[in-house]
């Protein structure tokens, strides 16, 4: 089974919402672990070594001052992309 042709039919606002509506019936949810995975009535399958990767963004303001510490971290940043 390849991960990436999974589709999704909602979106929600937090990571709990996903599991609890797994719970009630709506299908599945792929969610990391988490504490509240032991209190609900579902089962929790370990998907060894996923072959997607996630991505991260960094938000900060333009045009706006920035102590030199979090311009070198900006900077620093941008060097490793």
């Amino acid at each position: 089974m390849n991960l990436y042709h999974l589709r999704y039919f909602v979106t929600l606002a937090h990571l709990e919402h996903y599991t609890k509506a797994a719970a009630q019936g709506f299908g599945i949810a792929i969610v990391p672990d988490m504490p509240m995975l032991n209190q609900l009535p579902v089962k929790t399958l370990s998907i060894k070594n996923p072959s997607w990767e996630r991505r991260f963004y960094m938000a900060y303001l333009k045009g706006q001052y920035q102590t030199p510490v979090v311009s070198d971290y900006i900077q620093f940043i941008k060097n490793k992309v």
